[in-house]
């Protein structure tokens, strides 16, 4: 299905400025927001753990504490994580990476995100969870690839990849590196698939977690409430039109 591009320039968020593109696919949303570590110093609130709601529960949060680094490679690699138990049951709703780029790129630099159960050969990424239709395009500075919408139920816990493509020589990208994480658990080693095999590799001088963050809702959740209409007045036409 073809993408739809929404470009968001200046919008005011928490006092910091975003600028925002998003990729509406099948009901799905992929936003690449642009929003640094510094900057969501301002809006912890927003990250923290929240009682179960219709808006929806943090089950891993890894956003807090900034380590300065980052880290790229050319394969596929990512992170294998524990969900909170908070909830079970779990609804997807909210999935957010984040990475760097310079200022130097081409602006044609790609991101593609999967999601792996680890049911492989001794708990490697296995059967795949969910795949990025498209490749979100990255931009420069620091962001965050958004993913919302998703109809999937979320396991105790799942491997994420990232794949960057377009990354000419010279240009500088990677995932930022968090530690520890506030809510659920990251391993400090991270998973990368090198000629087809999936390999536990480590980094040295940081433990191997990045800056990402989960949230979902209860399978058995209440609906949305939805505005009631007023009670009709006992007339003949209780609803004119304007």
């Amino acid at each position: 299905m073809k993408s739809i591009f929404r470009f968001i320039a200046s919008v005011l968020l928490g006092g910091s400025l975003l600028l925002m593109q998003e990729s509406l696919v099948a009901g799905q949303s992929v936003r690449n927001q642009n929003n640094g570590p510094e900057s969501r110093k301002q809006d912890k609130k927003a990250l923290s753990p929240t009682e179960q709601t219709r808006s929806g529960v943090v089950v891993f949060n890894n956003t807090l504490n900034y380590l300065g680094r980052y880290f790229y490679s050319p394969n596929e690699f990512g992170d294998q994580i524990q969900l909170s138990a908070e909830i079970t049951n779990r609804l997807f709703l909210r999935f957010q990476l984040e990475y760097y780029l310079s200022d130097n790129a081409s602006s044609n630099e790609t991101l593609r995100i999967r999601f792996y159960f680890n049911d492989g050969t001794n708990n490697t990424p296995g059967k795949l969870l969910y795949e990025m239709a498209n490749p979100v395009r990255l931009t420069k500075g620091f962001n965050s690839v958004v993913i919302e919408g998703l109809p999937l139920q979320m396991p105790d816990t799942f491997t994420w990849t990232a794949k960057f493509e377009g990354v000419d020589p010279g240009e500088q990208v990677g995932l930022l590196f968090y530690n520890p994480p506030s809510i659920g658990v990251a391993y400090d080693d991270y998973w990368e698939n090198t000629n087809s095999n999936w390999v536990l590799k480590k980094v040295s001088g940081v433990p191997a977690n990045f800056g990402m963050l989960v949230m979902a809702i209860s399978a058995g959740a209440p609906p949305p409430e939805l505005p009631l209409p007023p009670p009709p007045d006992i007339t003949p036409n209780p609803y004119p039109i304007p």
